[in-house]
């Protein structure tokens, strides 16, 4: 009976400290995806907005960084890089930073980076009659 009594003490000093990480890790798992989600729905709208000729570059770039700031949680220093050549392809990346970030590094994990790819080609023809009729409403209006 005397041997057993700080048994239990024993097992909670070693059993609390493994779930605590374990659950930290869990709520930072969700803050890096909600950050990675964000950022993927942000690339995929403006990547659209590029292939209708939209926006420029350089408007995508500062809206890009305008929407997604408040809205990220451990991705923070930003940088948006767009490619219209080939394809519409918008990437996005950003350094983590948190109270987990020496920890993540060790993992590997220092940067994120998400890119979205629009390989359908918008029709020139499409544009072009997209932006007559736009013009036409605007005429009528006026």
């Amino acid at each position: 009976m005397r041997n057993e009594k700080g048994s239990v003490t024993l097992e909670a000093a070693l059993v609390v400290p493994i779930i605590f990480i374990i659950i930290l890790g869990i709520i930072y798992s969700t803050f890096y995806l909600h950050d990675s989600v964000v950022i993927k729905s942000i690339c995929n709208y403006y990547c659209g907005k590029i292939q209708r000729e939209e926006l420029t570059t350089s408007e995508v770039c500062a809206a890009i960084l305008k929407e997604s700031s408040g809205k990220l949680y451990l991705i923070k220093e930003i940088g948006v890089d767009v490619d219209k050549e080939n394809d519409s392809i918008v990437e996005v990346s950003g350094r983590v930073n948190g109270p987990f970030k020496e920890i993540i590094k060790m993992l590997g994990y220092d940067s994120i980076s998400v890119s979205c790819k629009k390989k359908s080609k918008v029709n020139k023809d499409d544009i072009y009659k997209r932006n007559l009729v736009k013009d036409i409403v605007e005429d009528v209006m006026n």
